[in-house]
């Protein structure tokens, strides 16, 4: 009896230092999620100080054209999107490939410009979600955007499925001259 009782009083343990580590676990991923929050907020204020110390002039305003906005971080989605939106576009934005996709099957006759991230390691990549989005509107104008000098294409007529290419650190001229640049071409074709 006193056998099987010890038994009981080990397991007992062990369960207790399981929860232990699962809580002391949790604790430490509320931390992280708080870190995480606190520096989304201060790069929404930097941005926006950033462009309000910049300006922009009534030439650098967009019409609200809707703008989709696509990449696994969080962060340079929130900060994509918050450029946009000081220049007068409608900035929509997703962290998923598969939310985007969705988006954009139920919307494509609206979405002007799709801006994407090349390298999404646990997503669809880059390339592919373009493939997917130019199977549903072939003439969508899209923007890649890579933290790599240069982009390496498997496949030779990937190249013409993009219309413009930026690299990270974004800055809000160049993401801003960009997004202009493919309208213009658009609004070039369609005269």
């Amino acid at each position: 009896m006193n056998f099987l009782l010890l038994i009981l009083l080990i397991i007992a343990f062990i369960i207790i230092i399981i929860n232990t580590k699962k809580i002391h676990k949790l604790q430490d991923d509320i931390k992280i999620h708080d870190i995480l929050e606190k520096k989304i907020k201060d790069m929404k204020e930097k941005a926006q100080l950033q462009v309000e110390v910049n300006g922009t002039t009534s030439k650098d305003q967009g019409k609200g054209e809707i703008i989709m906005v696509v990449d696994d971080e969080e962060t340079i989605v929130t900060l994509i999107g918050l450029f946009l939106s000081s220049n007068n576009f409608e900035p929509k934005e997703f962290t998923s490939t598969e939310e985007a996709l969705k988006y954009f099957k139920d919307n494509s006759n609206i979405v002007d410009v799709i801006i994407t991230d090349y390298s999404m390691p646990e997503q669809t990549d880059g390339m592919e979600f373009v493939k997917k989005i130019k199977k549903i509107k072939s003439d969508i104008p899209v923007i890649i955007i890579t933290g790599h000098e240069y982009v390496k294409l498997d496949d030779p007529n990937d190249k013409s499925l993009i219309s413009k290419y930026l690299t990270k650190p974004l800055t809000h001229k160049d993401l801003i001259d960009t997004v202009f640049s493919v309208l213009k071409e658009k609004e070039d074709k369609n005269e």
